[in-house]
């Protein structure tokens, strides 16, 4: 079970928008309170808007034992700009560096361990080990232009991730916004998206007899080379300017690109219903 909630503010001074939220999420093995402050300033007749923030995370991660906790923090800087190109064309460009620290393992995963005297197909489970830092460096661009005739928009993006890990990514996507009638958004998306696979991750590793081997070494299939689409449809209804509903549909796939088994990699429907108050 998972109860999670955020507050936020948006003060306008100026030519400047400051928002300082407050985020907390707690589960049976996860606690995360998290901090941000952002700051939106216009420039040139509001066409042009520049963005900075960061934020801080204070985690703490139950092990597996059941009674353990381990620290983790993560920070967060980010700048960004958005352009009005034209009436019809909006450029969003923004650059995250991200540092996470602590305790960064996953419990509840294990590496699969080949002590070396053992017979070829006689392997045992170790707990995973990964470094306790990683940093991430994040590039962000995205185009939107509006047809007027449809009183659609077509937005495209493209992320650049690497981290630390040794991990590369490069994810494209793109949405349709369409506007039916005073009432109704329909917003098809569609995304691809495909990494590099960690330095240390492995399906097999050997070396001596332990139950704990040194060095990193990781047999989550989230580290490994793979791609991913995700494709889907959110409805809105926007019943006036204060309140919306909405419901949406996405597909995810995963298909690995090493020699990761195929049965680890997961395919899902997934369905969501909201209200959005705005005021």
């Amino acid at each position: 079970m998972r109860r999670a909630g955020n507050i936020g503010l948006a003060w306008r001074f100026g030519n400047h928008t400051l928002a300082p939220t407050f985020a907390y999420s707690k589960e049976n093995d996860y606690l995360s309170y998290g901090l941000s402050l952002n700051d939106a300033i216009e420039f040139n007749e509001k066409n042009t808007i520049f963005n900075y923030g960061i934020s801080h995370n204070f985690d703490s991660v139950r092990h597996n034992d059941g009674a353990t906790w381990s620290s983790k923090d993560s920070t967060e800087v980010l700048i960004g700009i958005s352009q009005l190109l034209s009436p019809k064309d909006i450029l969003n460009i923004a650059l995250t560096y991200g540092n996470d620290s602590g305790y960064l393992n996953d419990p509840y995963r294990a590496a699969e361990y080949h002590p070396s005297f053992f017979p070829p197909n006689v392997t045992t489970a170790v707990p995973e080990r990964r470094p306790a830092n990683r940093n991430k460096e994040i590039l962000f661009g995205s185009l939107t232009h509006h047809f007027d005739s449809l009183n659609a928009s077509l937005e495209g993006s493209y992320r650049f991730h690497h981290d630390s890990y040794d991990v590369f990514s490069h994810t494209v996507a793109a949405t349709w916004h369409q506007r039916l009638g005073e009432h109704l958004l329909v917003e098809p998306l569609f995304r691809f998206s495909q990494q590099s696979a960690a330095s240390f991750y492995t399906t097999q590793f050997s070396g001596p007899f332990t139950s704990n081997p040194a060095g990193f070494h990781s047999s989550d299939y989230r580290l490994s080379e793979f791609y991913s689409l995700d494709f889907g449809l959110q409805i809105t209804a926007i019943v006036n300017e204060h309140f919306r509903v909405n419901a949406g549909y996405h597909r995810y796939e995963m298909y690995g690109l090493d020699n990761t088994s195929a049965d680890m990699y997961p395919q899902a429907n997934i369905f969501t219903v909201g209200v959005q108050f705005l005021w």
